[in-house]
């Protein structure tokens, strides 16, 4: 019996035709927006982050992807700002000067 590659891709994703990309992009924001609580949890537990930084991360993944596949229309049916209040600004960095 010859190998074959798996069915689920067997060509890179640009060859897909745009139709087929938008509906995968749809189907990944849907399921997303229903584990949208699990994913936000998980996040805190791997990353150690406040839940509102996790909420936030969560938020602009279903946005990136509502645009992918509304291709880049989203913005002009319903906003979704992620304004300084959202996104838990005020973080700053800390750099070590370099060691000689």
């Amino acid at each position: 019996r010859q190998w074959r590659r798996p069915s689920v891709w067997p060509r890179p994703w640009r060859l897909h035709p745009t139709h087929r990309r938008r509906a995968v992009l749809s189907r990944v924001h849907t399921q997303l927006l229903e584990l949208r609580a699990e994913f936000e949890n998980l996040l805190v537990l791997e990353t150690g982050k406040p839940k509102v930084d996790c909420r936030t991360e969560v938020e602009r993944a279903l946005v990136t992807l509502q645009v992918a596949w509304r291709g880049g229309r989203a913005a002009a049916w319903r906003d979704r700002s992620l304004g300084p209040d959202r996104l838990g600004g005020g973080a700053v960095g800390i750099l070590d000067p370099p060691a000689d």
